[in-house]
């Protein structure tokens, strides 16, 4: 599926607003992603995870033929709702690819966020995951970071990170800032949002109103009223 077609379908429902942002790392931008309104449609949302999934098997099979996942982790909240869609999805690829009779499942471990900012799975998972394959899942990435948290927390159960799938790599992350020896990062799209300063903003000198109902628009305009001379 062409970059093109999926930035429409993503703008088509509400993923993405235009105008004049404030994001959470200070920054300012003329775009705001907001990952979740996805979620709410399904059709859109199988379609891209199904583009995903065979983008992901593709670039498994083309790094180690055969290659199989067994389960399928990435960072709450995103990360489980697409690791539950995605994880029969590998499955199904992996059966049609070695024959209806293999019995390479795929398995979803979902993570629950725990004090620090870092990541946790259950009991259960952390002991099933030792010397397991997996695909590490998010929706949208700008510095990787939270994918970090998850290879270490699959590396600290003695997983093995077997890949990266991600549906909007807008930081352009490389699969080396991943983690350790994450072989392939599979990504839907890669366009790059403009960022600004706030000292270099253009919107802020274009005075183009800031949005209050996404990101810290309404913080950052409270702290220049608040420090207005």
């Amino acid at each position: 599926m062409r970059e093109d077609r999926i930035y429409k379908i993503l703008k088509n429902i509400g993923v993405v607003k235009e105008g004049h942002f404030v994001l959470r790392n200070g920054n300012h931008s003329d775009t705001y992603i907001e990952m979740k309104e996805l979620f709410k449609e399904e059709e859109e949302f199988y379609t891209l995870m199904e583009a995903l999934a065979k983008r992901a098997y593709r670039d498994a099979n083309e790094y180690c033929f055969r290659m199989h996942f067994d389960f399928v982790v990435g960072p709450a909240e995103g990360g489980n709702v697409m690791a539950n869609i995605l994880a029969p999805m590998i499955e199904s690829l992996t059966k049609k690819a070695l024959g209806p009779l293999t019995n390479k499942a795929c398995r979803v471990i979902l993570t629950k966020k725990v004090d620090g900012g870092a990541f946790d799975i259950s009991l259960e998972d952390s002991i099933w995951i030792k010397n397991k394959l997996g695909l590490l899942v998010e929706d949208v990435t700008t510095t990787g970071r939270s994918v970090l948290l998850v290879d270490e927390l699959v590396h600290r159960h003695k997983g093995v990170p077997a890949g990266c799938a991600v549906i909007w790599n807008r930081g352009g992350v490389r699969r080396d800032q991943l983690g350790r020896n994450v072989p392939f990062i599979s990504t839907l799209l890669t366009k790059k949002p403009t960022l600004f300063t706030p000292e270099t903003c253009a919107l802020c000198r274009s005075n183009v109103p800031i949005h209050t109902d996404y990101g810290a628009g309404a913080e950052f305009l409270a702290l220049q009223k608040k420090y207005k001379p």
